[in-house]
């Protein structure tokens, strides 16, 4: 069987990706953070007889993205690198003066063995893999953004009838107007590598809407007080995807048929992927380091912080003592909340959404919006339907009730919290475009 193997490298908290296309192409998509010198990741390279890559992408040019790049290509060879590729940086605000060391030594690294890097941009057509669509989404030709994270390169790999979305570090208002231009396409995502390492910034309820995605994958370190962030959790949680967390699972690899099969192997013995599971282990393992704390052996409740989100606590994994299968009962089911809905007036849909909203430490926009988005996939209504007037009088009720309530939720978000202009509170620090 031919297979399309995505693998998530644990490199702590950082980006490393590998493509290995079912003829055998690989493409290596960023390093991981400066501190490891790509160690994690030639080792996984070795492990796995990858002694040549076509491929070797910069999602942008933060510390921990392209800290061991320089390493992998001179243990690789820098002739056993087919093509060099990063993002086009044109329009963002270059500090060079605060340049971080490892992004100074890897441009006098390409300067001296003369390798131009490819510049990627929406449209690209120069990373390329047999038998594997790669489309890159972000960044787009026209800057419109300062942010090198809003610059990093996003990119759809599909195979088949099959597709994975890696999301580079973007935030909710690139992620919405990628969302909204590839619709169609991203649809059909099955692997989401979440943006930004689960940033409360990233990995919104529009893109979790728009892809459906069957899994979500999160790579950030042990010890990260905001990735991934319990906000993103939480909308991850309500929208019933199934979630993979580098700290808990260690390296994973999702294996694709292009057809429908999605099969998962992981380094570690943790075999629950349920959002509510994960959560807890990724608290308890902050809390107690991974050296004091055995996750294949579930969760006391003593061995989390108080600051956990209220659905997590209440996970099938927490008062366990023993390892919790895949097949674990979800807390919350976004089918029974729909379906209370149904028969709610629309001021009993308002208050029942702020409720849920308040008991899972989550904006109520997000669970109006998951609401709507689970509503229609599961037929109390279409758009086809409800233009044709035969959703009925109470699925009108709760349509108009979330789309009303959506609209002055985001506008009362937007004043007190300021949408459009947030402090990147989980920023990775200085880079330059080399």
């Amino acid at each position: 069987m031919s297979l399309f193997n995505v693998h998530i490298i644990d490199v702590g908290q950082g980006d490393s990706i590998l493509l290995e296309g079912p003829d055998g192409d690989t493409i290596l998509i960023d390093s991981g953070p400066e501190h490891y010198n790509g160690e994690p990741v030639i080792d996984y390279l070795d492990e796995h007889n990858i002694s040549y890559l076509d491929h070797f992408v910069s999602t942008h040019y933060d510390a921990d993205h392209i800290g061991g790049h320089t390493a992998i290509i001179e243990h690789l060879g820098h002739d056993r690198v087919e093509e060099i590729h990063g993002p086009n940086m044109s329009g963002v605000s270059i500090d060079e003066s605060n340049a971080s060391e490892v992004l100074i030594d890897y441009k006098e690294y390409l300067k001296k063995h003369e390798i131009v890097p490819n510049t990627l941009q929406s449209g690209s057509d120069e990373l390329s893999a047999d038998n594997i669509a790669i489309d890159i989404l972000n960044p787009s030709p026209e800057i419109d953004s300062g942010s090198k994270n809003e610059n990093s390169i996003v990119m759809q790999c599909t195979y088949g009838e099959q597709s994975v979305l890696l999301a580079g570090d973007i935030k909710t208002e690139r992620e919405t107007e990628l969302a909204r231009k590839h619709h169609d396409s991203l649809s059909s995502t099955d692997v989401l590598k979440a943006s930004h390492h689960g940033s409360k910034y990233g990995t919104s309820a529009e893109l979790l809407m728009t892809c459906d995605p069957e899994i979500v994958c999160f790579s950030h370190g042990n010890a990260h007080s905001k990735h991934p962030h319990d906000t993103t959790l939480s909308r991850t949680n309500l929208h019933d995807t199934d979630a993979v967390s580098t700290a808990v699972h260690g390296s994973t690899t999702f294996a694709l048929d292009g057809k429908e099969m999605i099969a998962v192997e992981h380094e570690r013995d943790i075999q629950t992927y349920d959002t509510a599971d994960v959560t807890a282990l990724i608290h308890a393992i902050r809390e107690n380091g991974r050296e004091q704390f055995d996750p294949a052996s579930g969760v006391d409740p003593a061995d989390l912080p108080e600051d956990v989100p209220t659905w997590a606590t209440e996970a099938s994994i927490v008062g366990t003592t023993e390892t919790v299968g895949k097949e674990t009962a979800h807390t919350n089911d976004p089918e029974k909340e729909v379906a209370a809905t149904a028969s709610l007036t629309e001021t009993e849909l308002l208050e029942s959404a702020q409720k849920y909203a308040e008991a899972n430490d989550m904006p109520v926009t997000d669970v109006l919006q998951s609401l709507r988005q689970t509503a229609i996939a599961k037929g109390m209504s279409t758009p086809s339907a409800e233009q044709n007037g035969t959703v009925g009088e109470e699925g009108h009720k709760v349509l108009e009730g979330i789309r009303s309530a959506s609209v002055e939720d985001e506008e009362a978000m937007s004043a007190s919290e300021g949408l459009n202009n947030r402090p990147d509170d989980d920023d990775d620090g200085p880079s330059l475009s080399p």
